[in-house]
């Protein structure tokens, strides 16, 4: 059997078993770039070159800088200046708490954003007096407005880095720091005028004018009442060394967002630039080297270097190329660019890209010429 359909037997295998969930999505990806070494469709240092690549050292600073927010509480912080700003309106402060979780997410992961941004959220609606604002609004909301807020930039969603990657295996240019942003900043404002116009009607019919407060709920303000208590046992000098951390994470965050954004300027790569944000957290004593590999996500590193693996063996053995001859031909008076972005949520990146190569291929003409992949 050939090299090119061994390879999209393994792809075939690795979509079951990604639909069904018969393990875990970082396992499948492993085994898959796995399975293309063993078959001898490319070899090893092709499947795991993505270990070293860019995409995956932003992925894991990222994930430090991110956690260290959380760790000392300057994300906390942030929150609680944006109730202040509020002027103790709960709907303002849910809008702005809301909204910074979504810009968050673009430099956080989602994951943190939603599980840092759920108790201040939480805190507004149990001291509300408004019987119209209840958890059952926001709580759902807030998960959307980080998961659409990771579309901002390239470091804000695993996904988007993955897409960058394959990019790059094929001999593309990967995508900028912000070539996302001019999509999804709609797409935000979209969701945060659903939140706040369309979102409680849809809740009021379904949970009525004034639920109870949820189990969750209840317990939430009963532990937060005992964590204030054990706040208040700290020294003068440990509340100065807390807020040391506060300020110095959140001054690395930002340096790191601006290394990120001027790569065109210093010339250092965005991996570098992340990483260096991570190591610093270690440096300044934000936190210990222990809860730095307790941040660095395994399981997402591991999801992001096995597709890309994956790809790269589609990509050298040929499979790539076959199903997207077989998707082109299919549809063979589209144009290329437009049968693109319809077909990419999909059938995926890796097919994408391949449908515009083989496009130009038989019409002897240079894709880059046409602007890429997304056209001009």
């Amino acid at each position: 059997m050939q090299a090119s359909h061994i390879s999209i037997l393994i792809l075939l295998a690795a979509m079951v078993f990604y639909v069904f969930e018969l393990l875990p999505i970082p396992i499948v990806a492993m085994c898959s770039a796995a399975l293309m070494v063993i078959f001898g469709v490319t070899d090893a240092s092709s499947a795991w070159a993505a270990f070293a690549s860019d995409n995956v050292l932003i992925m894991a600073g990222a994930c430090v800088i991110g956690g260290t927010l959380f760790q000392t509480g300057a994300a906390d912080m942030m929150a609680k200046a944006l109730i202040k700003l509020a002027g103790g309106k709960p709907k303002l402060s849910i809008l702005l708490m809301l909204t910074a979780a979504g810009l968050l997410s673009a430099v956080m992961n989602n994951t943190v954003c939603t599980v840092m941004f759920l108790p201040l959220i939480l805190s507004v609606v149990a001291k509300s007096r408004d019987k119209g604002i209840f958890e059952q609004t926001y709580m759902q909301m807030l998960t959307i407005v980080t998961s659409v807020g990771g579309m901002l930039t390239l470091v804000g969603s695993p996904v988007n880095i993955a897409a960058s990657g394959m990019l790059e295996s094929f001999g593309y240019a990967g995508f900028s720091m912000l070539k996302l942003t001019p999509v999804a900043v709609p797409c935000f404002l979209l969701v945060l005028l659903y939140t706040f116009f369309i979102g409680p009607q849809y809740s009021k019919a379904i949970f009525g004018d004034s639920p109870e407060p949820s189990e969750f709920v209840k317990n939430f303000i009963s532990e937060t009442g005992n964590k204030k208590s054990e706040d208040a046992k700290y020294s003068t000098d440990e509340e100065k060394e807390i807020r040391r951390k506060k300020i110095t994470s959140a001054v690395i965050m930002l340096l790191t967002v601006i290394g990120l954004l001027t790569k065109n300027i210093h010339g250092i790569s965005l991996g570098t630039v992340a990483v260096i944000g991570g190591l610093l957290c270690v440096i300044t004593k934000c936190i210990t080297p222990q809860q730095m590999y307790s941040k660095v996500e395994v399981g997402t590193l591991m999801m992001l270097a096995g597709t890309i693996g994956c790809a790269a063996g589609l990509s050298k053995s040929g499979g790539g190329l076959l199903i997207a001859e077989f998707l082109f031909r299919a549809n063979k008076k589209c144009n290329p660019q437009r049968f693109i972005r319809f077909n990419m949520p999909y059938f995926g990146n890796i097919d994408a890209i391949h449908v515009q190569h083989s496009y130009y291929r038989d019409n002897d003409t240079d894709s880059h010429s046409h602007g890429g992949i997304f056209g001009n």
